[in-house]
């Protein structure tokens, strides 16, 4: 039986390293391309506002998202706690710990990406 779980294994390995390959065409990349793309950049003020204007309007899409589900998350498992019958509390509190830290660290990566947005923002506007 293991001898055959180890062909399958095996076989389905083989399978995907031949099947998931990819072909890259690269060529070579002159450096003074680069300089020419960053003075570009720099002269080009409209798209750099516009792409601010779109993050920021994503980035925030997100927050409020992240920060609602969170909402909603904390207080499904309020109320599914507190209509818990005594009996049944001591064994909510063990699922509830992984829906009360799910729900923290989705309120705080999606805040943490807006406060990293307006550093680099902040950054990005000095130079």
């Amino acid at each position: 039986m293991k001898i055959k779980k180890k062909m399958i294994i095996s076989i389905a390995f083989l399978v995907l390293f031949f099947a998931l390959h990819t072909i890259v065409y690269a060529d070579a990349w002159d450096v003074s391309d680069f300089d020419t793309l960053i003075s570009a950049g720099k002269n080009d003020t409209a798209v750099i506002n516009s792409t601010k204007s779109i993050m920021g309007t994503i980035i925030n899409v997100i927050r409020i998202v992240g920060t609602g589900v969170s909402a909603i998350m904390l207080t499904y498992v309020a109320i599914k706690y507190m209509s818990a019958a005594p009996s049944e509390k001591a064994e909510f509190k063990k699922s509830a710990t992984a829906f009360i830290v799910g729900a923290v660290v989705l309120f705080a990566a999606t805040n943490l990406l807006k406060i990293l947005a307006d550093f680099a923002v902040e950054n990005i506007s000095a130079k």
